[in-house]
């Protein structure tokens, strides 16, 4: 009889570990470690070596939390400065149509402000200049120039029999129509 002398079967490998999505692209080889720094004469290092050059601190473009204030995050309010911006009737009107964002507000005047010189001083307060003033309708119509943005304003006032008046403002900017409108009630009221 024969004998076969059989060799057990060589061990199976060890199972490859699971894959993470944390691990995908990822090297397949650790990388190399870094080489080691030079031999230093003393604990100081060597002093007769120049200093290194200060690393420049970020610059506010590329930090994402550079408005942070350590409190909360909050949004910079643009400015409400507005310069004169001359306009003719015809110019104003021909703007008025196309200019989307309008805000709108009735204000409450005093008797002394009532009149159509009296409101418009106090929308140049804001920085608006008058267009035009309707008397037979009590309506004057205003411009302006939010000097951050550049964006047009423009105001449409009525006076009402109720010493009040309603203030229109349009603007291609939908926050700088609010800014204005704030603004304009607030030189109206503090007038009063």
């Amino acid at each position: 009889s024969r004998q076969v002398s059989r060799s057990p079967p060589p061990p199976a490998p060890p199972p490859a570990p699971e894959p993470s999505l944390l691990d995908l692209g990822a090297p397949e080889e650790p990388p190399a470690p870094a080489p080691p720094p030079p031999p230093v004469s003393d604990l100081l290092g060597d002093l007769s070596a120049p200093a290194p050059a200060p690393v420049p601190p970020p610059s506010t473009a590329s930090d994402p939390f550079a408005a942070f204030d350590g409190l909360s995050l909050t949004e910079a309010t643009p400015s409400t400065a507005f310069a004169p911006e001359k306009l003719t009737t015809a110019d104003f009107g021909g703007r008025w149509g196309p200019t989307k964002h309008e805000k709108r507000a009735e204000v409450s005047l005093t008797p002394t402000q009532t009149t159509p010189d009296a409101v418009a001083a106090g929308l140049a307060k804001v920085g608006a200049v008058l267009v035009e003033a309707i008397p037979a309708t009590r309506e004057l119509i205003l411009a302006a120039t939010h000097t951050p943005t550049a964006a047009i304003c423009l105001w449409h006032v009525k006076l009402l029999a109720t010493s009040a008046a309603l203030v229109t403002v349009r603007s291609p900017n939908p926050e700088v129509a609010r800014l204005a409108l704030e603004a304009s009630v607030g030189a109206l009221s503090s007038s009063a």
